[in-house]
C-alpha cells in the first residue's frame, strides 16, 4: 500500500496552456525563490499504481556528509505520537539535496517529516510506503532559494519524523544506504557524497490510550483516508445494467455493516475511486474514470458519460470492471472522522458521444510566408526556408522550394528574376564602375581591354555568387552537462552564421545555415558528430559564428571560425564548450532556448515515485542518461538556476 504526498512549488500551475496562448506568471518579493514544498501544491495520487524498482546506489564508505537519528532523549508510548529528530552535518561541503529512505517497524504508522522552523530548506518530494515487513518514508530535502547550495555549521537538526507506534518492544529505525543520496553542488556527473546512516533502536515501553481514527485534514486540501479503512461487501455483477446513451456504470452496496451508519447518512461524499488491483477481470486500465466526486449520490449507483470519442480510458463496451470507492465523513461535532472503502463493480455500457467534426486543412497558399522551425510545420509542397525572409537563425518562413525568395510561393516562371547584383558581368574599366562589393576583373572573361564586373571571391562567376564547396565539411566536439558515459546517440542542431561584410548584404544567401545532425558520445562524454558534418552549399573563405544546440539544451556559441574548403577540424577549440541542460519546455516561441519555471516545473511534475523509470514520454527530464530519473538529475537542472530566467547563446 502507497501513500503518497508530492509538495510543488506555485510553479507547476503554470502547465495550463491554451493553444496560441500562455499563462502569466507573477513573482512577487525580490530575487528567484522557488518554494517547491512550503508553500506548494498539493496532490494526492492513484494508490494503485505499481511501486518501481528504486535506484540502487549505495551511500559510500567514502562519502564526508552525515545523517543521523537521534534519539537519546525520546520517549515513546505505543497509541501515542512520537517524534524522531535528524541531524545533518555537512563537514563544510556544498549540497544541493539530500534523498532519505528511511525503514521503520510495521507497526510504526503514518510516518511524516517535518522541516525544523526557520532552515531555509524544503520537502520537495515525500511518499509513505507500507510493505509486509517494513514501513518506508521517503523524502527530498532541497533549498528553499535553489540557486544556493545547502551548507551547515556542524550537527544542526534539519527534520523531526512523527509517528505512532502500536505495540510495545524495542525495534530498530534504520535508514535503506542503498537509496539514500546526497549530491554535492554543481558536480557533473553527480556525486553521492554521504556516508552510511547509523542504525538507531527505539524501546516502546508504556501503552497510552487508543486514539480514534483522525485523520488530520490540512485547510483547503482534499483529505487522503488513514489506512485500512473499513472494507464493504463486494456487489455482484447482475446488479449492474446499461440503458441508453450511457458510458460506464458503476454501481456498489449501500449499507456499511461494520460502521456506525451507512454510506448514505448525510455528511459522507466519495473522494476517490480507483481501480481495484486485485481483482482484474478484463485488463483494468491504468488510470481511474473519476478523481473526485463532490458528494454522494444516494442510489448507490453512478454514471460517467464519456465527453470524447476519442476518451475513453480504455474501457472496453459491454466488460466489468472492479474498482475502490472510498468515503470520507465529514467532520461532526462529538464524532470522529471516518473513512471507509468499498469494492464496486462497474461495466462499460455503450456510449452516444459527439462526433468530432474535422480541422479543414489549410491551403498550402494559406499557409504561405507563415513562421516556421522545420518542415514539419509548413504543408507538404512547401519548405521552411532560412533564407533572406528568414527572421532570425532558428525561425523560417514556410516558402516554394522552387522559388523561396517569393512571399506568394509562386513558381519560378511567374516571379520577375531581379538581377541579383545591378552590375553584375558589366563591361567595366576600373573598379569604380562597378558596385562596392564588385571589382573590374580582366581576367579570361574580360573582352580586349574591357573587363567585367565580378565578385572578388569568385570572379570566374558569372552571377557574380559566391564560391561553394560541397566537400567542405566541418568536425567539433562539445560536452553535454550531465553526460559522462559513452555511447550515447544526441539529436542536435547546428546554425552557421556568417559574419557580416559588405557583400553579404548584396547576395540572397541565408541569415544561417542549419543542420540536423546526431551526435554520439565517447569514453568521458564527449560528443562528436557520427560523422563530419557536409557544408553543402556554404560560401568558403569567410568567417562564421557557429551555434550548437541539443533538444533540451541551450543553444551555446561554440567559436567564430574561417570556412576553407577541404576538411575543418575545430574539436581542439569547442571540446571545452558545456551545454547548459533544462530547456524542457520548447513551444511557444516565447520559450524556446530558455530555462524558465516551466522547465524546472514539467520535470517536478514527473516526480510520481522517488525513482521514475525513463519512457518515451519523459526521456527528456533523465539527463544524465542512467534510465531513471531521480535526484541526481534534479539536482543537475536546480544548479542552473542561478537567475529568474536562463537564455543561450
Amino acid at each position: 500500500m502507497h501513500q503518497k504526498h508530492v509538495w510543488r512549488d506555485v510553479l507547476s500551475v503554470a502547465f495550463s496552456r491554451v493553444a496560441g496562448q500562455s499563462s502569466a506568471l507573477f513573482i512577487i518579493g525580490g530575487i528567484f525563490v522557488l518554494v517547491v514544498g512550503a508553500i506548494g501544491l498539493f496532490v494526492s495520487l492513484n494508490s494503485a499504481g505499481t511501486s518501481q524498482d528504486l535506484r540502487q546506489q549505495a551511500a559510500s564508505g567514502n562519502g564526508i556528509v552525515e545523517v543521523s537519528l537521534n534519539v537519546s532523549d525520546a520517549s515513546f508510548a505505543a497509541n501515542q505520537i512520537s517524534n524522531i529528530p535528524v541531524y545533518l552535518d555537512t563537514k563544510n561541503a556544498q549540497i544541493d539535496g539530500v534523498q532519505l529512505v528511511l525503514q521503520f517497524p510495521p507497526s510504526f504508522a503514518n510516518p511524516v517529516a517535518q522541516v525544523r522552523s526557520g532552515l531555509p530548506v524544503q520537502i520537495a518530494y515525500q511518499e509513505t510506503e507500507q510493505t509486509s515487513n517494513a514501513t518506508l518514508l521517503k523524502l527530498i530535502l532541497i533549498n528553499q532559494q535553489i540557486s544556493q547550495p545547502i551548507l551547515t555549521s556542524g550537527s544542526e537538526k534539519i527534520l523531526d519524523i512523527s509517528f505512532t507506534p502500536s505495540i510495545t518492544g524495542n525495534y530498530q529505525v534504520s535508514a535503506d544506504n542503498e537509496r539514500s543520496i546526497v549530491t554535492q553542488h554543481a558536480s557533473d556527473p553527480p556525486q553521492d557524497i554521504l556516508k552510511p546512516i547509523t542504525p538507531v533502536s527505539v524501546n516502546i515501553t508504556r501503552v497510552g490510550p487508543s486514539p480514534p481514527i483522525t485523520p488530520t485534514v490540512p485547510p483547503g486540501s482534499t483529505p487522503t483516508p488513514t489506512p485500512p479503512c473499513t472494507a464493504f461487501t463486494r456487489p455482484e455483477e447482475a446488479g449492474v445494467a446499461c440503458s441508453a446513451n450511457e458510458g460506464l456504470v458503476i454501481s456498489w452496496n449501500d449499507t456499511n455493516p461494520n460502521s456506525e451508519s451507512s454510506a448514505e447518512e448525510a455528511g459522507f461524499k466519495i473522494y476517490r475511486i480507483d481501480n481495484d488491483p486485485e481483482y482484474d477481470r478484463t485488463g483494468t486500465p491504468s488510470n481511474p474514470p473519476v478523481a473526485i466526486l463532490p458528494t454522494h449520490p444516494g442510489s448507490g449507483q453512478m454514471t460517467y458519460t464519456y465527453a470524447d470519442p476519442d476518451v475513453r480510458f480504455g474501457y472496453v463496451p459491454n466488460q466489468f470492471y472492479r474498482f475502490l470507492i472510498y468515503t470520507w465523513k465529514e467532520p461532526i461535532p462529538g464524532r470522529p472522522i471516518g473513512c471507509w472503502k468499498q469494492s464496486a463493480i462497474g461495466k462499460a455500457c455503450p456510449a452516444t458521444v459527439p462526433t468530432k467534426t474535422p480541422t479543414p486543412t489549410p491551403s498550402p497558399v494559406a499557409q504561405c510566408n507563415a513562421l516556421c522551425r522545420s518542415e514539419l510545420e509548413c504543408p507538404s509542397d512547401l519548405i521552411c526556408y532560412f533564407g533572406s525572409g528568414g527572421i532570425r537563425p532558428n525561425v523560417g518562413m514556410c516558402r516554394n522550394p522552387q522559388n523561396p525568395e517569393d512571399d506568394q510561393c509562386r513558381p519560378p516562371s511567374v516571379t520577375p528574376q531581379p538581377s541579383i547584383v545591378p552590375s553584375c558581368n558589366a563591361l567595366c574599366r576600373s573598379d569604380l564602375e562597378c558596385s562596392d562589393a564588385l571589382f573590374c576583373y580582366f581576367g579570361p572573361g574580360g573582352i580586349m581591354d574591357s573587363g567585367r564586373c565580378r565578385l572578388k571571391e569568385n570572379p570566374e562567376n558569372e552571377s557574380c555568387q559566391a564560391a561553394t564547396n560541397d566537400e567542405t565539411s566541418l568536425n567539433f566536439a562539445v560536452r553535454l552537462q550531465g553526460l559522462s558515459k559513452p555511447g550515447v546517440a544526441v539529436k542536435a542542431k547546428v546554425w552557421l552564421e556568417p559574419q557580416g561584410d559588405a557583400e553579404l548584404t548584396m547576395n540572397p544567401i541565408p541569415v544561417a545555415y542549419t543542420y540536423d545532425i546526431e551526435l554520439l558520445s565517447e569514453k568521458d562524454g564527449l560528443l562528436k558528430p557520427t560523422t563530419p558534418l557536409l557544408l553543402k552549399g556554404v560560401p568558403v573563405d569567410k568567417k562564421y559564428t557557429v551555434y550548437v544546440k541539443t533538444e533540451w539544451s541551450l543553444r551555446k556559441i561554440i567559436g567564430d571560425f574561417y570556412i576553407k574548403s577541404g576538411k575543418i577540424d575545430i574539436s581542439a577549440d569547442t571540446s571545452k564548450q558545456t551545454l547548459i541542460v533544462g530547456d524542457f519546455i520548447n513551444t511557444p516561441e516565447a520559450q524556446w532556448n530558455k530555462i524558465t519555471i516551466l522547465d524546472l516545473g514539467a520535470m517536478l511534475h514527473t516526480y510520481t515515485e522517488l525513482v521514475i523509470p525513463v519512457t518515451e514520454k519523459n526521456q527528456q527530464f533523465d539527463v544524465n542518461y542512467d534510465q531513471k530519473i531521480d535526484i541526481l538529475d534534479l539536482s543537475l537542472v536546480l544548479s542552473n538556476f542561478t537567475q529568474l530566467e536562463l537564455t543561450g547563446d
